[in-house]
């Protein structure tokens, strides 16, 4: 059983990716966003550390999990990258080195590859190796690549500390493949026009149907139901939307998660990589 601590967690879903392959459980998490904060107690049952870059002396862990801010890489954004307030790379790595993780899993958008014409990419690098990351692997992975109806082009990282204590690599070289068992899924009576065929492969793969997408309002035109966008990001029915939340509230968590299944092959991708051959110290090889 390997113990996670979640930074910038969201609801959860680098956890959830992470489930699939290995035993864990989740000892912890820091938000600022209270609907995720709410997501977070409820489905995994973790203590609140708060605003990150306040975090002293957190509990141990084998594992900690990162989305990071995305806004200041963000091609929707201005991209300062690292002269964005909301850059916290460095107190994300931190951390996880107080926390003796042995394992680091990062995520963001693509642009960050981009941002500050290639600096934002290696300060995270060097973020990483200053508290003992020094053996890592890195991709870039669209959730349309595992079967999802849209595109979410995502980078990940899988990084080690070889000089922590915890999270020994047995639990690495045991790493199961992911499975689905098939699902008798039903009929729905709603088609989605030109997007229906990949709709139907979504819910196969999800194993379960699409709701309706969108909510009737008492003004002229309908808004997005946020259990369509849960559906859309694969995950659980009711995971973020049964919790209570209000509209706005629900929205935000989703829109800024990252899909499961998406997470569940880069991190294998990632950790069967490293097996083969570990990026030591100032290199960086994209796997592609």
């Amino acid at each position: 059983m390997m113990r996670v601590g979640s930074l910038c967690s969201g609801y959860g879903g680098l956890e959830l990716g992470l489930s699939p392959l290995i035993d864990i459980k989740s000892e912890w998490h820091s938000e600022i966003d209270s609907g995720a904060d709410v997501v977070m107690q409820h489905r995994f049952g973790t203590k609140n550390l708060g605003d990150l870059t306040q975090i002293t002396n957190p509990p141990e862990v084998d594992i900690v999990t990162a989305g990071f801010p995305c806004q200041p890489v963000s091609y929707a954004g201005e991209r300062k990258g690292i002269y964005d307030e909301r850059w916290l790379i460095e107190d994300v790595c931190r951390i996880a080195s107080e926390a003796d993780a042995r394992w680091l899993i990062l995520e963001n958008v693509r642009g960050l590859l981009t941002a500050n014409n290639g600096d934002a990419l290696a300060r995270v690098v060097e973020a990483m190796a200053l508290n003992g990351f020094t053996q890592w692997e890195w991709t870039t992975f669209q959730a349309r690549h595992i079967g999802a109806p849209h595109r979410r082009d995502r980078w990940f990282c899988v990084a080690s500390n070889p000089k922590s204590s915890n999270g020994r690599s047995e639990e690495q070289q045991n790493m199961a493949t992911p499975t689905r068992e098939a699902t008798e899924l039903g009929e729905r009576t709603r088609s989605f026009g030109r997007w229906e065929n990949a709709i139907q492969r979504w819910e196969r793969i999800i194993g379960r149907l699409a709701p309706n997408p969108s909510i009737s309002t008492s003004k002229k035109y309908d808004i997005v139901s946020p259990r369509f966008v849960e559906f859309m990001m694969g995950l659980p029915d009711g995971h973020v939307t049964d919790l209570g939340l209000t509209y706005e509230a629900q929205m935000k968590v989703l829109g800024n998660g990252v899909v499961p299944l998406q997470a569940t092959h880069a991190i294998k991708f990632l950790f069967n990589n490293m097996q083969g051959g570990i990026h030591n110290g100032n290199t960086i090889r994209q796997s592609s």
